[in-house]
């Protein structure tokens, strides 16, 4: 690859996002971010949060398998569960007009009570990590840390990513790959109790650490392979499709390769291990599965029985459009629409990375990002098709995102990787779709905190603007989860505008606690002929 001129930026600009430092803007303003939406969110306020809270608050009490005696098929397994963690939120659930002061919340009753769960054979580790707050304190202040806890993992992996594109590459447009994956309903999945949250963050981290591993120059760390097999075995552990995002991210990443790049890494012991531990998360992910039957029994509310090419055709026509929204976030429990003409930016900037990639990119970089984005939309579309008189029309956009997240990555690193893209170019692009992108953020905590409280009037009628008054109010109150969104949003600002014109040597290799350029296992070489 053809050297180019890092950009020109301030020395005191430059020794700002230095080592850890660039790691611990991008990681607080992804948490802060998420942590907003933690202290927002009423409970339940995103899909299946109680579920997923019963789920939890039984998995740290070691209660990993449920029973159906005398559960409706629709309501899955009873788990005995502290009574607190128990709340309906059916009243206001999918209809925007609704407030959120209807439902019932956390109310901190220690009693045990046998709660059903349709999360209830969902793989364990997620509920593990989380479950101890709702186990010991079934209050709002349980469910808070929980969700905290979850925005702290999700905000580790896309910090990650974050610093892995401008550390581990000299291609200056990857930060704005990792600003475009990173859509508003990732952060508000994140600061939930939801496994998805984790899952999108999983996604942004992989496709962050294989692209510069598999088809870049030799990494000059073993950050890439390090970063990768985190985010791999985390994406086997958390929800059932994991295995499958697994496949589809290193087959489109891996067809056609080298040997030669391939060898790096599995000759590798560092390579080795981290290979063994996600061969090991993905068949206790399939096992688990496989022992408790995820996914049945099934149930659908469907009229009559809908042929296969019925189906397929409302799902191509009518439902492709609302998997796209949904990937950058209809929000609540899929009910509220982002403001304003957040989706058309978001749009936009995907788009602006997509076209140019398959403009400038080589055949095999057009065979990457096409097969991509087939998988995106084939998965939820054809298992939808397969199972549509078993659970009905059930998929959403956030089910892909996990692999969605791989394009606006490789399409940056397409573009990037041209020898004609001036380095300042780069940094430009990736500060105005900063000013584009990062405030439909905060816009979209602001938006959906007033469908909480106010509810949002169908048209002709205006929508309500003051979010510091409502029927409903958070339990911390209002002010506080915009207040750490603004900071988190600034941070991101923060990272957007100076990473990208960072020197790939800025950050010293051991300042950074890294291995020796070239090193990637931090203790064995890889012959000559094999690098």
């Amino acid at each position: 690859m053809a050297t180019v001129a890092e950009p020109q930026v301030d020395p005191g600009y430059r020794a700002l996002l230095r080592g850890r430092r660039l790691f611990a803007v991008a990681f607080f303003g992804f948490f802060l971010l998420a942590s907003g939406w933690a202290l927002a969110t009423p409970y339940g306020g995103v899909p299946d949060e109680i579920n997923h809270a019963v789920r939890a608050a039984a998995a740290a009490r070691a209660e990993l398998v449920g029973d159906a005696d005398g559960v409706a098929t629709k309501d899955g397994e009873a788990f005995l569960v502290p009574r607190g963690v128990v709340a309906n939120n059916e009243c206001w659930r999918g209809d925007r007009k609704v407030t959120a002061d209807c439902g019932t919340g956390p109310n901190g009753a220690t009693d045990l009570v046998r709660a059903p769960t349709t999360a209830g054979r969902y793989p364990p580790a997620f509920y593990l990590a989380v479950g101890g707050p709702l186990a010991l304190w079934p209050s709002w202040l349980g469910v808070i840390l929980a969700r905290l806890i979850s925005a702290a993992m999700s905000a580790a992996l896309l910090a990650g990513a974050a610093y892995g594109v401008v550390r581990w590459t000299s291609h200056r447009l990857l930060p704005a790959g990792v600003l475009v994956a990173t859509t508003p309903v990732t952060l508000h999945l994140a600061g939930s109790i939801n496994p998805s949250g984790v899952e999108i963050a999983a996604g942004v981290a992989l496709f962050a650490g294989l692209v510069p591993l598999l088809l870049d120059d030799p990494p000059r760390s073993r950050g890439p392979l390090t970063l990768a097999g985190i985010a791999a075995v985390t994406l086997a552990l958390v929800r059932p499709f994991g295995p499958l995002w697994l496949i589809i991210a290193v087959g489109v990443l891996l067809i056609p390769t080298t040997w030669r790049r391939l060898g790096r890494v599995l000759h590798a012991r560092a390579g080795q291990i981290w290979l063994a531990g996600t061969a090991a998360a993905t068949l206790a992910t399939v096992g688990w599965m496989a022992a408790l039957r995820t996914g049945e029994p099934g149930w659908v509310n469907l009229p009559g029985h809908l042929t296969l090419p019925h189906v397929l055709s409302i799902e191509v026509l009518q439902r492709t459009s609302g998997y796209a929204m949904e990937m950058v976030g209809i929000m609540s429990w899929v009910d509220t629409l982002l403001p304003g003409l957040s989706y058309q930016l978001w749009y936009m900037a995907f788009g602006a990375l997509l076209a140019v990639a398959l403009g400038v990119g080589r055949m095999v970089d057009r065979w990457r990002l096409v097969a991509l984005t087939a998988a995106t939309f084939a998965v939820p579309i054809l298992s939808e098709a397969l199972n549509i008189n078993r659970y009905g029309f059930v998929a959403q956009g956030r089910y892909v995102l996990p692999i969605a997240v791989g394009l606006p990555i490789l399409a940056a690193w397409i573009i990037g990787r041209r020898e004609g893209l001036d380095p300042r170019a780069a940094v430009g692009i990736t500060r105005v779709l900063a000013i584009v992108l990062l405030p439909v953020h905060l816009a979209g905590l602001w938006y959906t905190l007033l469908r909480w409280e106010h509810g949002i009037p169908d048209f002709p009628q205006a929508p309500p603007l003051n979010p510091f008054n409502g029927a409903w109010h958070p339990p911390l109150g209002p002010a506080l989860p915009l207040l750490l969104a603004s900071v988190g949003v600034a941070l991101l600002f923060c990272y957007a505008w100076l990473a990208p014109a960072t020197p790939v040597d800025a950050a010293d290799p051991a300042a950074a606690g890294e291995a020796p350029a070239g090193d990637l296992t931090g203790a064995d070489h890889l012959p000559a002929d094999q690098v």
